[in-house]
């Protein structure tokens, strides 16, 4: 009888293996397992086998199996470095950090110029939170393998995270000269361009990375919302629409979609946005906030409050877990509470006003926390509550040792039990008290300016850049108004001086002693002293209605939630203020020219 031919005959344990890889490594991942089985089924405890045929159950997002193959393949072969290697890629799959940190280490111990491990290490020490042990493990995979586009993509990831944005941006070019066509260092250039307000420059990196990933959903959201800062809301919503073509169900790109529809004034259709975002994803607390944020630009307040209570769940505000029951509204009569504060010092401002109104409750104690620019100013305005100014954190021991309330709440909360309707807003006129002496200080100040009204101005506001381009006025542009016969008072928080030098000889009065920045009592004392406030919609709006000082805010054609139009321009948050509402978007010029003719008609009715 005749031999088989060659290809009858059966393969070897290394042919098979052999064969194998080829499949695994031209991503025939099928063929590829069912030989590593046929392998084991002759030799169970093959541990090239074992280890590869758990690289095959990590690629299809078996972990669980993975992990258990390839510890049957080290149990076997102990020093196998690249089997610690892939075991450190399965338990990063399952999320065990710790793990995959030990497997990483122990392939650089068999191996120390191992730069895929090194690479691999400072990924899950990023993870970890470990960023500079991250960046020094990059940096080793890059000083073994200088050509390595995805560990300098990683660095540069590290060092964005670190806010070393310099460095950041240096090794995204180091990837980009390596690989030019790698799609997400384009896309994480841009995120990081755009971090540092380069916007320009970020969109060109999106621009990249859609160019050779023409479907990158994330680079079509991100330049979208890129065009939002820049104001260019036409081609953000182009971006938007795009990414949704991709993935119908794209919940962030729903999110930003109505966030430029709101900006456009097209509320019921941000709330529709808002509500697609909510089916696909119920608890998108970002999508929950932007919602609360157009209900309560339509009037809708109750909903509206209702919506805010997500903000504790958004990247923005956190959640801040104290040990204490939260209050839902049940009766405070000898009981006590603890109202903390949140976001900036404005909603501090805002939110301040229901304290009267928790106070009318009759609880035994009300602990009130506050930003520390406002502790004197609030101990003064609401006598009979424990106000501390104190960071924002679970440190409760400024309360006492034998202090526990019974309840706590987010001071921004305050509304949602206070202020459900227009009717439930008081016709108080001010709700903040200014200090006596520092009223007296700048009473006699004041009266040594010429005759005349004394008025405060202030032009700029807003943390991030978009918000301050959307709602600051140029100085310059005050010009119609500073240029009457009053004497005007700087108001703007910072070092301006530059900037009212730049007018000439237009004189705004400014005191080295008036740093709302360092001292807010003092700012409140001579804002309850002066005429009339001028303001765009920034904190100092707000400290000027909460005084009762008569005040008048430029605001955005949609503006913030506080200014719905039912409220009118005689918001009832402050009786002292009144708007003046923009009328076309991103168009200041016709707002300042009715503020100039109604200053005229005021001043001449004084004269």
């Amino acid at each position: 009888m005749a031999d088989p031919s060659p290809e009858q005959r059966p393969l070897t344990v290394q042919q098979a293996l052999d064969l194998a890889l080829q499949h695994h490594n031209a991503g025939r991942l099928p063929e590829a397992e069912r030989l590593y089985q046929q392998i084991l089924q002759v030799d169970p405890v093959q541990p090239i086998a074992l280890h590869f045929l758990g690289v095959v159950a990590h690629q299809v997002g078996k972990n669980d199996i993975a992990v258990e193959l390839i510890t049957k393949a080290l149990a076997v072969m102990p020093d196998y470095v690249e089997a610690h290697n892939n075991l450190g890629n399965a338990f990063n799959g399952l999320g065990k950090l710790d793990e995959a940190v030990a497997s990483y280490q122990k392939a650089l111990a068999i191996k120390p110029k191992f730069a895929e491990a090194h690479n691999n290490l400072g990924s899950t020490l990023d993870d970890l939170g470990k960023r500079d042990e991250a960046v020094a493990s990059y940096r080793k995979a890059i000083a073994i393998k200088p050509n390595y586009a995805e560990a300098h993509h990683n660095l540069a990831l590290a060092l964005d995270a670190l806010q070393r944005w310099d460095d950041a941006v240096a090794s995204y070019y180091m990837a980009l000269a390596i690989n030019p066509d790698y799609a997400e260092a384009h896309f994480n250039l841009g995120n990081s361009l755009k971090e540092q307000n380069k916007l320009d420059d970020a969109v060109a990196s999106y621009r990249k990375a859609l160019a050779i990933k023409p479907d990158y959903v994330e680079a079509h959201n991100n330049l979208g919302v890129t065009f939002q800062d820049l104001n260019k809301l036409d081609e953000a919503l182009a971006c938007y629409n795009s990414a949704l073509t991709i993935q119908p169900d794209y919940a962030e790109a729903h999110n930003n979609f109505g966030n430029t529809l709101k900006e456009l004034g097209q509320l019921d259709d941000a709330v529709a946005r808002y509500r697609k975002v909510l089916t696909i994803k119920p608890d998108h607390a970002e999508a929950h906030v932007n919602l609360s944020y157009v209900l309560q630009l339509q009037g809708n307040l109750k909903d509206g409050w209702e919506e805010y209570a997500w903000r504790s769940k958004t990247k923005k505000t956190g959640t801040r877990t104290l040990p204490v029951e939260m209050w839902s509204g049940s009766p405070l009569r000898g009981k006590s509470i603890l109202v903390y504060a949140e976001q900036g010092v404005g909603d501090e401002i805002t939110f301040a006003s229901c304290v009267p109104d928790l106070l009318e409750q009759s609880p035994k104690e009300i602990f009130l926390e506050c930003s520390p620019r406002l502790e004197a100013l609030f101990a003064r305005s609401f006598p009979g509550v424990h106000v501390r100014g104190t960071k924002k954190d679970t440190d409760l021991s400024w309360l006492g040792d034998s202090v526990r309330p019974d309840f706590a709440l987010l001071i921004g909360s305050l509304p949602r039990f206070f202020r459900n309707s227009i009717a439930d807003f008081p016709e108080r006129q001010s709700y903040l008290t200014p200090n006596p002496d520092l009223i007296a200080k700048w009473t006699q100040r004041l009266a040594g300016l010429k005759a005349g009204l004394k008025i405060g101005i202030s032009w700029e506001g807003g943390s991030k850049p978009s918000i301050i381009r959307k709602a600051s006025i140029a100085l310059s542009e005050w010009r119609p108004l500073l240029s009457m016969n009053a004497s005007f008072i700087n108001l703007q928080y910072g070092d301006v001086s530059e900037e009212i030098a730049t007018l000439g000889d237009v004189q705004i009065h400014d005191w080295p002693d008036n740093d709302p920045l360092t001292d807010l009592d003092n700012q409140a004392a001579l804002i309850s002293c002066l005429d009339l406030v001028i303001t765009i919609d920034n904190a100092t709006v707000h400290m000027a209605g909460a005084l009762g000082t008569k005040a008048w805010a430029l605001v955005e054609q949609v503006p913030d939630w506080r200014w719905p139009e039912v409220f009118g321009d005689c918001p009832p948050l402050y009786r002292s203020v009144r708007l003046f509402r923009q009328k076309q978007i991103f168009e200041w010029g016709e707002v300042i020219d009715r503020v100039a003719q109604d200053l005229r008609d005021l001043i001449g009715g004084r004269s």
